[in-house]
């Protein structure tokens, strides 16, 4: 079975396929696993794209 990383952080999830709205334990990411598969989508569970959200969390900045 896939093992599930944050797109953003790069934090193991717990369980092998995340529930949907599962939060990141390290970056608060909630996992959408359209989100997850196309890294530009926006307005899903998080309202930004997977790019941006790891673009602010490099640089120390909020998303949602």
């Amino acid at each position: 079975m896939e093992k599930y990383d944050c797109p953003v952080c790069g934090t193991p999830f717990k369980q092998i396929l995340p529930h949907p709205d599962e939060e990141c334990e390290c970056c608060g990411w909630a996992f959408d696993i359209y989100q997850y598969d196309h890294h530009d989508a926006k307005r899903c569970i998080n309202i930004m794209s997977v790019n941006e959200c790891r673009e602010a969390w490099k640089n120390g900045k909020e998303f949602y």
